[in-house]
């Protein structure tokens, strides 16, 4: 059965094989180029080479960096063309398939190597610069980088002042700790502008010129101010204006804050005022060893609400009393005042030590509490 199998296909194939030539000619190949389908025949080179040329395959003139495509845009006839950017695929940097890149990328293809070092980095406005150098932005003509806030911020361009003669610059502010400062320009000239005068000197606006005076100085280290200096001339704080007023001055505003007032050193006495005021005296019958109800006097000064019962009351009559019932002189006697504190209220009450009834007349009290 095999036998016949093999014979038979012998027998089909053989005349396929007989249309081969047996031998060709130099410089051709088999083939067929043109018309309905057949078996191939001998080529030369030479005719196959005027069927593939550029201009037979694809449509335009050649030319120099042109090849045979479809339209950029989508589909269509093939013809000549030059290359654009979406005829290349997008390279992904990251990996080493598909387009990516393998290895490192060469320093000189960054701005041609120029300045990349061990110790340089690629910064930002395509240039190398070296490790902890920072970028500073331009800024116009007389300025200085600066924050100038109340907070941290990045710096910016300040204007540096253009002062006159005569006058310097300087970066002043509320205090050394106080942002913000600015710089302004202060006069090196006039009374005091140069003064000689130790660290502690204060400096200020001395008639109309930055200067200084040794009669106001501050310490520091034990955050002091001195008016004045020690043997030459006493330290006077005045009220500025032509009337009267009050000086205030105020202890810390915390719960363990003290203010402290010291005598003068070389005698003398210093007063903490409490509470000053006025008491009016009742005008009542007062029999005899007896005492009136107790009057509270009205504070002007100060609070009556800081008295203690361990201070002292001072007090006095507001014009002469000798005049007035009940505080005539006499030698059957005359009504006693006796002053007391409270917690919090300073109390009069009026005693009657004479034998009879007095009806007294209007008295009105000066009172004064001090520490």
């Amino acid at each position: 059965m095999r036998r016949l199998i093999i014979a038979a296909l012998m027998l089909v194939a053989t005349p396929a094989f007989a249309q081969v030539p047996p031998t060709m000619d130099p410089n051709t190949v088999l083939g067929r180029l043109a018309g309905p389908p057949g078996p191939p025949i001998a080529i030369p080179f030479t005719t196959l080479g005027a069927q593939l040329s550029i201009s037979t395959l694809c449509a335009g003139a050649a030319g120099p960096n042109l090849f045979c495509a479809t339209p950029a845009a989508g589909s269509g006839s093939a013809a000549l063309r030059a290359l654009v950017g979406s005829d290349i695929p997008p390279i992904n940097l990251s990996i080493a398939t598909q387009g990516g890149v393998t290895g490192n990328l060469p320093v000189s293809n960054l701005n041609g190597g120029i300045g990349a070092n061990a110790n340089a980095y690629w910064a930002g406005d395509g240039t190398w610069k070296p490790v902890g150098q920072a970028v500073i932005p331009s800024i116009a003509a007389d300025s200085v980088m600066a924050n100038f806030t109340t907070a941290t911020a990045v710096p910016t361009g300040n204007s540096i002042p253009v002062c006159p003669t005569g006058y310097a610059i300087t970066y002043y502010g509320p205090g050394s700790t106080s942002p913000p400062h600015t710089l302004q320009c202060v006069s090196t000239s006039g009374p005091g502008a140069n003064p000689s005068l130790p660290f502690a000197g204060i400096q200020f606006n001395n008639s109309g010129a930055f200067g200084a005076s040794n009669n106001l100085t501050w310490v520091s280290g034990t955050n002091t101010l001195a008016v004045g200096q020690a043997g030459t001339q006493a330290g006077i704080i005045s009220l500025a204006g032509t009337t009267s007023g009050t000086i205030t001055i105020t202890a810390p505003a915390v719960a363990s804050g003290t203010l402290t007032l010291p005598s003068p050193s070389g005698g003398g006495s210093l007063a903490l005022i409490i509470a000053s005021g006025t008491a009016t005296l009742g005008t009542g019958a007062i029999t005899s060893g007896t005492c009136a109800a107790a009057v509270n006097g009205t504070a002007t000064q100060g609070s009556v609400a800081n008295v203690l019962a361990s201070d002292v009351i001072t007090a006095g009559f507001n014009g002469d009393p000798t005049g007035v019932t009940g505080y005539i002189p006499a030698t059957t006697g005359m009504l006693t005042i006796i002053p007391y504190p409270q917690a919090g209220a300073v109390s009069f009450k009026v005693c009657n030590n004479t034998s009879g009834s007095i009806t007294p007349g209007a008295i009105t009290l000066n009172w004064r509490v001090a520490r």
